[in-house]
């Protein structure tokens, strides 16, 4: 027998279809030996179905990196 309850907390689960695409690039430029520099871009184009409810992924994610020897 269960003893928990938890009065007016009830949760249904939804599922729903999502599209999403992504487009990424990644650019490297080196000058010698001793400057580096790296980046890195993602877009994300998400289509959702009829429960428009949006998750937590970001649409667009830049990263830059820069090393120096």
């Amino acid at each position: 027998m269960d003893s928990t309850y938890s009065y007016g907390n009830k949760f249904t689960v939804l599922y729903d279809t999502l599209s999403r695409t992504t487009i990424s690039g990644q650019l490297a430029y080196q000058k010698l030996e001793k400057l580096k520099i790296y980046g890195k871009g993602e877009y994300f184009a998400m289509v959702l179905g009829e429960k428009s409810l949006l998750g937590i992924d970001p649409i667009l994610n830049l990263r830059f990196q820069e090393l120096m020897i």
